[in-house]
């Protein structure tokens, strides 16, 4: 893909912030950080694109650039420590702006957190790729180097498991 008009980057930008934003969020469990990391993002999407690069999947890309953001942030702030990033996963039932939630979808959203936290890291990440940030598996194998049907199978089983610890604490 060339270099977006304005009006086509806005259009990325109205699809994609709120998953860009609930990726920086549960990433950082700090709202103010997220815009900062949200906005970065795009800004750095925006510049690649009018330097003249070309990107094959641009939602994937997007994400991509998030997620290094995101990385860069823990290793300026010293006090990062290992596992502190992986460990923040998904929630598949909030797809809404997590700017305007309440304070009881938040609790839920915690809940949900210290539940994936039984799951391994990959479940984990399989997981949140596909529900929080909404990729599709063709994205997720362009990302993780795998193919498609591989990611699709692996998240299913990540589903199963999900499952079975959910109903474990009912």
């Amino acid at each position: 893909m060339k270099a977006l008009s304005h009006a086509q980057f806005m259009a990325l930008y109205d699809e994609q912030a709120d998953s860009i934003f609930r990726l920086c969020f549960f990433k950082t469990s700090d709202r103010d950080i997220a815009l900062d990391l949200m906005q970065d993002s795009f800004v750095k999407v925006w510049d690649y694109l009018q330097a003249g690069n070309e990107v094959e999947n641009l939602k994937a890309f997007t994400y991509t650039v998030a997620r290094n953001l995101i990385k860069d942030f823990y290793k300026k702030k010293k006090s990062y420590t290992a596992g502190s990033y992986d460990d923040i996963e998904i929630i598949a039932q909030y797809n809404d702006d997590l700017t305007h939630s309440s304070t009881s979808q938040l609790a839920e959203v915690e809940q949900v957190l210290s539940l994936l936290d039984r799951l391994s890291k990959e479940d984990a990440q399989l997981l949140r790729m596909r529900l929080l940030d909404e990729l599709s598996p063709q994205e997720i194998a362009v990302l993780l180097g795998e193919k498609e049907n591989t990611i699709s199978v692996r998240i299913h089983r990540a589903l199963k498991r999900y499952r079975e610890v959910l109903e474990g604490t009912v």
